[in-house]
């Protein structure tokens, strides 16, 4: 198969070049390359000639240094001021490294998760907003699907990524459709270790849970490339209590298998430029379980998806220049004896460029160009369906007086040659004294109608409007030890207003159709606060998170049914909180993690809901003293409360379970 060849052609590379040199190793795989039944695969050439091409590169012997200003920084690090972000590192990543995006989120931040059960769907809340109201950019390309507009975040290994960062609050001025509620940002960033590193992980757990991956890394002079392979199945056969609550029943038709690789190569071409291509490539494929109220399923779903990226950086002077490409290509198939099988392919091309000018004073300016095309391919549809995009958007960062920063951005867009709402923000930072620092922003925000909303028979409609929004939020941070500032407390006061909400309801007839339905304010309030201390040889490092969110139907359009007005959305709870407990002593390592969603409502006039959810996962580590190498082992006992709870309704989740893996770090 070929995720086993790719592993064992990048292993022996990697071992030869240890003990034999580039030369050998590299006449070794081409020869044996040759012979291999996957030489005709476009992953397995990519990865191949990827391999070869950090040959050539590192070879010569030039070495730079890269001016003050860093050629990786983003828009999001330059411009994105006045609003709540979290950041995951590669090692707060590492702890997670068998998991999904889903389940990072669910035990360290404020949003909320949606998941229909180990390996199944699972989509994010920001601040009380839809699923498609969360962009997910990667390397700052949008995944959102044009077909439904929503990434499942399930879907996304953490194995693959090296930094996640969480933005609150409306982003459409800087990153376009979708970002009303939030944004997830995941990134490939370098390891500028010298040499080759690897690390392997391998892992098993309850209900036929196994997981592999591997990551191989070698940084040179002017040239940084990893490779990074993995591999999960479970058959997440659980035992759950019936509908009834008389006995319990063994989870069927609930198999789950998933393989991928990121391919990632930083290229220094001299002291001012820099180019980087990334590809990611991943099936998955799930059989999906029957609910509480269905008796069997033999439904199952395969997801296949190829993503690559090109970016150049040029540094001149005071301006840097950025131009980059994307290519996605998806393709989702269904299958179920009960409902009619279906097959979605879609493809996505990008095209960005961008202009960042470094002035007196430290004033700052992006201006930029954004294109994008899309097209669905979908057994649904008579024909295929295509989209447009064409954006031009700015950014003015200006420091007004001595420690506060002021930013205006604005963006329009051309979908379709029809003029999408302009979008705008303004923003704000201070430092006051050395222990407060305050924070606000406006902005306007929108959202395009996905293809599904446009086209589904019988069902699409043309007409709909992009639902739009004002978003504002005031906040502040408090550093009480404000030398060490090992005490971060952080409060923050939102505000969302989303007009033209499209929502799939029944007619008169019992046909579902989507419409622009309703106005929802979406307001709440944020608590956030991280500590740190160290005390002889131990280290306690807590967070804690909690929100309130209130998030109700304002006005209700184009219907009689008014009992969910002022109502709170469903699936939305008015309270949840997390919080993490991290020890660690020597080669032993604690971590304690909570997390409590409230009653969320699952009925749209708030007469039905589930119950609180109160879950608490242990998870232990184990450095091994070794001097060349590192060896660590974790053991993860999750539910360890062994609660009952669903985060939907009729699809339990399961009682108290484990995972145990090894991680070996050459």
């Amino acid at each position: 198969m070929l995720r086993y060849s790719l592993i064992y052609f990048v292993l022996v590379r990697y071992l030869l070049v240890k003990n034999f040199g580039t030369q050998l190793a590299d006449r070794f795989v081409i020869l044996h390359a040759l012979r291999s039944s996957d030489i005709g695969h476009p992953t397995f050439l990519f990865v191949l000639l990827s391999l070869f091409t950090t040959t050539v590169f590192a070879q010569t012997d030039t070495s730079y240094i890269l001016p003050n200003i860093e050629l990786h920084a983003s828009r999001l690090n330059r411009f994105s001021i006045g609003q709540n972000k979290q950041v995951f590192s590669d090692t707060t990543i590492a702890y997670s490294a068998n998991n999904s995006l889903s389940d990072l989120l669910l035990h360290n931040s404020g949003f909320t998760i949606k998941s229909y059960g180990l390996g199944s769907l699972s989509t994010p809340s920001a601040r009380g907003t839809a699923a498609g109201h969360t962009a997910v950019l990667w390397n700052g390309f949008n995944l959102q699907n044009s077909m439904n507009g929503v990434v499942d975040f399930s879907l996304i290994p953490l194995s693959l990524i090296n930094e996640a960062e969480l933005q609150y609050g409306g982003g459409s001025a800087l990153f376009g459709s979708g970002a009303i509620g939030g944004a997830v940002h995941l990134k490939n960033i370098p390891n500028n270790v010298n040499g080759f590193s690897a690390k392997l992980n391998a892992g098993f757990g309850s209900f036929s849970d196994f997981q592999q991956n591997a990551k191989i890394n070698f940084h040179q002079k002017r040239i940084t490339t990893d490779l990074s392979l993995f591999h999960h199945s479970a058959k997440n056969d659980f035992k759950y209590l019936n509908l009834q609550r008389t006995k319990y029943i063994k989870q069927s038709n609930s198999d789950f298998a998933q393989f991928g690789l990121s391919q990632n190569n930083y290229f220094q071409l001299d002291a001012k430029q820099k180019l980087s291509t990334h590809f990611w490539y991943q099936n998955t494929t799930r059989l999906i379980p029957p609910s509480l109220t269905e008796g069997q399923s033999d439904a199952q779903q395969e997801d296949e998806s190829y993503r690559m990226s090109l970016e150049w950086a040029h540094l001149s002077n005071n301006k840097q220049t950025k131009i980059r490409a994307a290519y996605f290509k998806e393709y989702i198939l269904f299958f179920s004896s009960v409902v009619d099988s279906s097959t979605a392919r879609t493809q996505t091309y990008f095209f960005e460029a961008e202009q960042f000018f470094y002035l007196k004073n430290k004033h700052r300016i992006n201006i930029g160009v954004h294109a994008a095309h899309f097209l669905a391919d979908a057994s649904v549809f008579e024909k295929d369906k295509t989209r447009n995009k064409l954006a031009l958007f700015m950014a003015y960062k200006i420091p007004i007086l001595q420690k506060q920063n002021l930013n205006f951005s604005i963006r329009q867009e051309l979908i379709d040659k029809k003029f999408s709402p302009i979008t705008a923000s303004i923003a704000t930072e201070r430092a006051l004294l050395s222990q407060w620092n305050w924070k606000a922003k406006l902005s306007k925000n929108y959202n395009v109608p996905t293809f599904n909303d446009l086209y589904w028979p019988g069902a699409g409609n043309k007409n709909l409007m992009p639902e739009s929004g004002w978003s504002q939020e005031l906040g502040l941070d408090f550093y009480p030890n404000k030398k060490q500032k090992n005490i971060k407390l952080g409060l923050t006061a939102f505000s969302n207003l989303v007009d033209n909400w499209i929502l799939w309801a029944p007619n008169s007839l019992g046909i579902w159709l989507p419409e622009n339905k309703r106005k929802v304010w979406a307001r709440g309030v944020e608590f956030r606060l991280n500590t740190f201390w160290k005390w002889r040889n131990y280290n306690i490092k807590t967070t804690w998170n909690y929100d309130f969110t209130k998030s109700t139907i304002q006005e209700i359009y184009n219907s009689q049914n008014k009992e969910s007005h002022s109502k709170q959305l469903i699936y939305v709870p008015l309270h949840k909180a997390n919080a993490n407990i991290d020890l660690s002593c020597k080669q032993f390592g604690l971590v304690y993690q909570q997390f409590f969603y409230g009653h969320r409502f699952t009925s749209t006039d708030n007469t039905k809901k589930l119950p609180a959810v109160f879950v608490g996962d242990l998870l232990l580590t184990y450095q091994f003293p070794f001097q060349k190498q590192k060896l660590k082992a974790h053991f993860q006992l999750k539910n360890i409360w062994n609660s009952r709870y669903e985060l939907i309704a009729f699809r339990p989740m399961p009682g108290r379970h484990f995972v145990f893996s090894l991680m070996w770090q050459l």
